[in-house]
């Protein structure tokens, strides 16, 4: 403590009045970090344990994006019910509490990947939705969508990274968004060189640190009990499509949640209200467009962005799949009590026993996609089925470039990750997450 003893004096000096109070205290912690940093170091050299001190934490910035019917910050409906924490409270604020820097993306919530993918993009770097050229024209759609005055936070690039989070359709959300920012989309350069988004350039895959799935149907989901491939996917969820357009559009759902679908005409100004014969006509060419989640999220869908997408080197990739029923004794896969209700009558078709089935494209549909989590083939969520991946043991076989895939959760629902619907386990839901973070911070350190 001498050394304490010795800045005191010197502060009360006469020669020395001009040192502030702030300024005594500011030399008192150099030199307490110094002599800290000696002592520990003769410790070391003597053969002494020193404790080791706390792993710093990544400054990278932590961007969610939800799944199907999700909704994120630009929706004030979050502000009552956070999707990211639900009837926990905002699992992002506890984050953020804990030294995280974490965002809450909007993107469409039954569009397809690559226009959610495009609504990612423009909403980190603050610019109008650029949809590119040639897919607005294969889908009959226009090209540029909701403009955005701001980013969701400032500085995003090579010295700060994003780790990106993607629960259940989120997840091929930012994996097809990884895919294009890294290698870009050459089609889209090929029909306007002269235009074409700084996202269809790629060369940005130093700005991606990592990717985490969540509950994500990575191979597509057989949640429509058929277990067998089905091209017209999008047709049979039609009705529904049409009706949440329409749900979309009243005022008083408009002003707080945006179905994002101005692209295909669909999306009227906040809080105005509009459904015709006209918006009915652009609501068939959406559903029979195949541009939409519900074709992204069948089996041939998942297919061909598997074909489009491959792990980057350099970048983390980890899933995380979760798993809520248990066998029946008669070859059946059946949810367990704790289940959302609402998740068990899809939870029943997709694990009940049924022949296995091979699809046009080589996919084997056997009694391992049985398991599920209510909505989302257990399965499924590992990793995609084209790309490697390893099985997570401990943090010292962590590797870029490929899947890290984590233990299977066991005993919790497709919505756990989120909190849960109707009940939640706020206690799990932070360590979950902190556990994860922290897990980060040691790859960062």
């Amino acid at each position: 403590m001498l050394y304490f003893y010795i800045i005191l004096e010197i502060c009360r000096d006469s020669k020395y009045e001009y040192l502030s109070e702030r300024r005594c205290f500011t030399m008192l912690q150099q030199i307490s970090a110094v002599l800290l940093t000696v002592i520990q170091l003769l410790l070391a050299l003597l053969g002494f344990p020193v404790k080791d001190t706390p792993q710093p934490k990544t400054d990278y910035p932590c961007v969610f994006v939800h799944g199907l019917g999700g909704w994120g910050a630009y929706d004030t409906v979050n502000d009552v019910a956070p999707y990211w924490g639900m009837t926990t409270g905002s699992v992002l604020e506890y984050l953020e509490s804990e030294g995280y820097d974490c965002y809450a993306a909007s993107v469409g919530p039954i569009s397809s990947a690559w226009d959610r993918a495009c609504e990612l993009y423009a909403q980190l770097t603050g610019t109008t939705v650029d949809y590119g050229e040639v897919h607005s024209a294969a889908h009959n759609h226009d090209r540029y969508g909701k403009a955005y005055e701001k980013p969701l936070f400032a500085g995003w690039g090579p010295d700060k990274k994003i780790h990106l989070f993607g629960h259940s359709f989120g997840g091929a959300t930012i994996r097809l968004f990884t895919q294009i920012a890294c290698e870009g989309a050459q089609e889209e350069i090929d029909a306007s060189p002269s235009d074409v988004s700084p996202f269809f350039r790629g060369g940005m895959g130093d700005w991606i640190y990592s990717v985490t799935t969540l509950a994500a149907p990575h191979n597509g989901t057989t949640m429509d009990g058929t277990m067998k491939e089905n091209d017209k996917t999008g047709l049979k969820y039609m009705p529904l499509t049409i009706l949440a357009g329409a749900i979309g559009n009243l005022p008083v759902i408009n002003g707080i949640y945006d179905f994002q679908l101005s692209q295909f005409g669909l999306t009227t100004l906040p809080g105005s209200y509009q459904f015709n014969v006209a918006q009915l006509s652009e609501m068939l060419n959406f559903t029979s467009s195949r541009d939409h989640a519900a074709y992204d999220l069948s089996l041939r869908g998942a297919y061909e962005l598997n074909c489009r997408i491959k792990t980057q080197p350099g970048i983390y990739y980890f899933s995380y799949a979760a798993c809520a029923t248990e066998e029946d004794g008669n070859g059946n896969w059946v949810p367990i009590d704790s289940m959302e209700t609402m998740f068990k009558a899809p939870s029943f078709l997709i694990g009940r026993k049924c022949k296995p089935y091979t699809t046009s494209f080589g996919l084997e549909i056997n009694a391992e996609w049985q398991r599920n989590d209510g909505l989302v083939n257990t399965i499924s969520a590992l990793r995609p089925l084209t790309e490697e991946g390893v099985d997570f043991d401990s943090s010292s076989n962590i590797r870029p470039g490929i899947w890290n895939v984590m233990p299977v959760v066991e005993g919790r629902d497709h919505m756990a990750f989120m909190g849960g619907l109707l009940s939640g386990d706020g206690e799990w839901l932070h360590s979950f997450y902190l556990s994860h973070m922290k897990m980060l911070d040691s790859i960062a350190a």
